[in-house]
């Protein structure tokens, strides 16, 4: 259960910082005039399954008292990083409260959210405490970790501005994600290099299920996967990426280390 215990504390510390910044700024985004007001966002949705939802819900995550929801996902969060070994099994209430922030955050909802939930879907399996659970907890989180940095990385081999090496350079003059230092300093060191850049990223996309699921290459692609978020929390700000992915590493390890598919196809 140590894997465990170590996602739980990676995740648990990115939806503590996440929790934090949603208080901090909460009058900008969950106020009466918030950009994420509450009639705002009912407005926003369909008139069926998310209506229905809203309505349903509202009394839980209105522009009042989710508040109070956040502060609860704030302190759940940090018994699980303190007390993990005593607060494991809070995970699923956790989960509860991502699934109701999702549909308050409906519109604003990124990629680093979704495998969030995913894995705290899976961890919540896992606190049954049961090795059959452990293991379908485990296997659900690393299969859609797997899918989802595999066909990221299929989408960009698709695009030609990734291939051509122009990909990064045009994320970092953007607003949201821009960094105009380093653009420059990738300007400068000529189209090759970019090139060389982008198509590392593709091929550490594409590659992970595959190098991750051997013994003897799953560390040095773990080392990869860290470094490369590690770059992208600093340079573009995508901290929750960095918490969300990092926090199903443990489990990749393990069972990359567990169930050796060297020792079955007798390679290495």
């Amino acid at each position: 259960m140590d894997y465990y215990f170590y996602s739980i504390i990676i995740l648990s510390c990115g939806i503590f910082f996440d929790t934090l910044h949603s208080l901090y700024y909460y009058s900008k985004y969950y106020s009466d005039f918030g950009i994420f007001s509450i009639d705002f966002m009912f407005r926003k949705s369909n008139k069926d399954f998310y209506s229905k939802l809203f309505v349903f819900f509202k009394p839980l995550i209105n522009n009042k008292t989710f508040c109070y929801l956040l502060i609860l996902r704030l302190i759940l969060s940090l018994l699980l990083i303190v007390f993990v070994e005593n607060t494991y099994y809070l995970i699923f209430v956790v989960f509860v409260i991502q699934l109701l922030f999702n549909l308050r955050n409906r519109v604003a909802l990124s990629g680093a959210d979704q495998m969030r939930t995913i894995i705290l879907f899976g961890l919540s399996i896992i606190s049954i405490n049961n090795n059959f659970f452990f293991e379908v907890g485990s296997f659900f989180i690393i299969i859609q970790l797997y899918i989802s940095y595999f066909f990221t990385g299929y989408n960009k081999l698709k695009s030609p501005v990734w291939r051509n090496g122009n990909a990064l350079i045009w994320v970092l003059n953007s607003n949201l994600f821009g960094n105009k230092i380093i653009q420059k300093k990738l300007i400068d060191q000529g189209q090759i290099f970019n090139i060389a850049l982008c198509w590392g990223v593709i091929l550490f996309q594409i590659t992970f299920p595959l190098l991750a699921s051997f013994s003897h290459t799953v560390v040095y692609v773990l080392i990869i996967g860290i470094i490369f978020h590690t770059s992208l929390a600093a340079l573009c700000n995508l901290n929750d990426f960095f918490w969300s992915y990092l926090s199903s590493y443990p489990l990749v390890y393990f069972f990359s280390i567990k169930f050796n598919i060297c020792d079955y196809l007798n390679i290495f």
